[in-house]
């Protein structure tokens, strides 16, 4: 019943299609000759044979990263140049070219332990350097958080904010946009205001002055969001575009929503009379011209992003994670539709004679703020929480996964937005062994090399010693697999710069 089985995976596996060789992934040479039968592995080998008890080995196995060694026990790579190691397949960064497969060397922790002895001479001695070294860093770092003001910490983050802003990042050409026509629309509005008295044109300046700084606040999440990613926030600081935009929606609804419907229910109770009404509807038309200009720029921006990730614009606006694009899109056609209101309402005002029109309006513009801010804010708090991608995008690499041949099912999937054009896909992996198996053993004719070293083999500890060895390939080989998936997803889609992979 297991032969039948393992044939009817095996046929499976070979109907399948093999998606490395659309995707063009293909391990380094580097890679492919670790995973010779023939080759030896070094120590390993004569430490899998001298081990009798399973424990004994656990111990003297233990391995640490040449990061490790260093930071913990002050190693230099001259130290670690005569140690043997082991070649194992290292986990990928978003920022490393995803069709290259690269290789972390692996120190046994007792070799490790036996030349930082030999150099520091106690344990004691290494852990109170560490600690003074903790220290230092420690001061280090105070001293250049005292210099974020001055011109060194500029100095010093330039390169990295270069690295991460190689392009322009999403959203910054609408902001700076529309923070300068606000700047503009703001004073003139407030001219105007100035001379009419009019309460529209006030709701409308009150409109254009938290639009500027709800734009200063976005532009300085935007600038935030491009600093390097650290161990404190391994992940980045691309989520400081929704606190600083979930902020600049707070504003908008206490500033421009309450601001102006506390004066236009003033304007009821104490109606004043408008003057220089002229002035007034040049300045609103202006501002409507510049208003829409704005709204332009952040539309384009919109469809751009839309058709990257290959959705619909209207879908783009509700369910992306880009909170700049989105947001200046929003607060620039609630403006447009405010200055209508406000044009219509100062009009009528003139017509009739009765400032309540011009009341009205200012009820109108405030209410339509108050309703923009609580999109705004709600639209962050759902990225802020965790929104999950788009099913279609979901369902995408789902299904490029399970056409694989070495995947025989997906469970426990998860896929959530980090910043605009960066998401985070996770699952749990159910390998096909017979499949992985079958790829090692097609390899440099390892089937017929493996045949041979069964032959030889006579005594269990000969046996013992072959199938260790065969694990620490197949272990390699899995390693290799799971690069191999995240090479096609990346390939399919170039969003998830993040992908987690589990054996199951």
């Amino acid at each position: 019943r297991r032969a039948m089985a393992a044939a009817r995976i095996s046929r499976l596996g070979g109907r399948r299609a093999f998606c490395a060789q659309a995707a063009g992934w293909r391990p380094p040479a580097r890679v492919l000759d670790a995973l010779r039968w023939s080759n030896t592995l070094g120590t390993i080998d004569q430490r899998l044979a001298s081990e009798s008890e399973t424990v004994a080995f656990w111990r003297d196995a233990q391995t640490v990263t040449q990061h490790e060694a260093r930071t913990l026990y002050l190693l230099r790579t001259v130290d670690l140049a005569p140690l043997p190691f082991l070649l194992k397949v290292g986990a990928h960064s978003h920022t490393v070219d995803p069709t290259e497969a690269h290789m972390i060397p692996l120190y046994f922790r007792l070799d490790v332990l036996r030349v930082a002895a030999a150099r520091w001479g106690s344990m004691e001695t290494i852990a109170k350097k560490v600690q003074h070294r903790e220290i230092v860093r420690t001061r280090r770092l105070a001293r250049r958080q005292q210099l974020f003001i001055g011109t060194r910490l500029k100095r010093d983050n330039s390169q990295s904010r270069s690295a991460a802003a190689s392009s322009a990042p999403v959203g910054q050409q609408a902001v700076y946009a529309a923070l300068v026509v606000n700047a503009l629309i703001a004073a003139g509005k407030a001219a105007a205001y100035y001379y009419t008295g009019s309460g529209a044109m006030f709701a409308e300046t009150v409109h254009s002055c938290a639009d500027f700084f709800n734009q200063a606040l976005l532009a300085i999440g935007l600038s935030r969001s491009l600093q390097k990613a650290d161990q404190k926030h391994p992940y980045g600081y691309a989520n400081e575009q929704y606190v600083w935009s979930m902020i600049s929606g707070v504003g908008v609804f206490f500033l421009g929503c309450g601001m102006t419907t506390y004066h236009a229910c003033h304007a009821l109770i104490s109606p004043e009379p408008l003057a220089n009404v002229g002035l007034g509807m040049g300045t609103l038309a202006i501002a409507g011209l510049l208003e829409g200009y704005s709204m332009l720029v952040a539309l384009h921006e919109i469809r751009r992003e839309a058709a990257k990730s290959g959705v619909k614009t209207l879908d783009y606006i509700r369910d992306s994670a880009d909170p700049l694009n989105v947001g200046v899109f929003l607060e620039d056609a609630a403006a447009v539709v405010g200055v209508g209101v406000a044009m219509t309402a100062l009009g009528l005002s003139h017509v009739t004679g009765n400032p309540a029109w011009d009341a009205a309006g200012s009820l109108l513009i405030g209410g339509m703020l108050g309703g923009v801010a609580a999109m705004i804010v709600s639209k962050n708090r759902e990225i802020l929480l965790g929104q999950s991608l788009a099913p279609a995008r979901t369902h995408l690499v789902l299904d490029v996964l399970r056409a694989d041949s070495a995947v025989l099912s997906l469970h426990d999937v998860k896929s959530v937005m980090v910043s605009p054009g960066v998401a985070r896909f996770k699952a749990e992996v159910h390998f096909n062994s017979v499949a992985i198996a079958d790829r090692y053993l097609d390899m440099h004719d390892n089937a017929s090399a493996l045949r041979e070293s069964i032959r030889a083999a006579e005594s269990d500890a000969d046996a013992r010693r072959i199938a260790r060895r065969l694990s620490q390939h197949l272990y390699l080989m899995l390693g290799l697999e799971v690069d191999r998936l995240e090479a096609v997803i990346r390939s399919k889609c170039p969003e998830f710069k993040y992908i987690d992979l589990e054996p199951l």
